[in-house]
């Protein structure tokens, strides 16, 4: 949980460990997604690294298909914002139910604490419930563009298959070499055959 004075570099920084390297992002440019997304306590170098993962890994061509990866893109990241809200969300409910925790349990286990967590929230307030469900749509929204953009390239590489590099086959570098058989045994005529039995 963030202390008074203390930074934030966004919910997601932790997990973008195994994304691409800001170095892959140019300088000091954002996306005009990344603008129109990304809050201000958010950490807009992580979502343009993610954007450019997207696009590295698809390829994608034309208009629609860069709109599909855009659209992967921002539901992938409010995905993620929803599932660091409700984090957060129950952190703040644990700090605030220290208090009576500690009167209640003389030990109690980090489960136990975010149960009693996660019911206070389901009791007295909806946004657990709310921040659950927009996640999920979000993964369905990921879902549902990666499928369009993946059929969409099916068509365009069907429609243009990539040229196929002819496949030649590999030349000896011992030209010089021929593969030379035996001459055939001569046969005999028949009377001589009898002679060398």
């Amino acid at each position: 949980m963030l202390k008074p004075g203390s930074t934030n570099s966004g919910p997601f920084s932790a997990s973008l460990t195994a994304w691409p390297s800001r170095e892959n992002v140019p300088h000091g440019l954002s996306s005009p997604l990344s603008l129109a997304l990304v809050l201000t306590t958010e950490d807009r170098p992580n979502f343009d690294i993610l954007l450019q993962a997207y696009r590295d890994e698809y390829s994608p061509q034309g208009r629609t298909e860069k709109d599909l990866v855009e659209e992967l893109t921002a539901a992938k990241w409010l995905q993620y914002r929803c599932l660091a809200m409700s984090t957060a969300l129950i952190d703040i409910t644990m700090d605030r139910m220290e208090p009576e925790i500690t009167e209640e349990f003389e030990e109690i286990d980090n489960a136990a604490r975010t149960a009693l967590a996660a019911v206070r929230l389901t009791e007295h307030a909806r946004g657990l419930d709310i921040l659950y469900r927009y996640a999920s749509r979000h993964a369905r929204d990921y879902h549902r563009a990666l499928d369009k953009l993946r059929l969409i390239q099916k068509e365009r590489h069907q429609k243009n298959p990539p040229n196929e590099p002819k496949r030649e086959r590999p030349q000896s570098n011992h030209k010089h070499l021929r593969l030379v058989t035996p001459p055939a045994p001569k046969r005999l005529p028949s009377r001589d055959r009898k002679r060398a039995d």
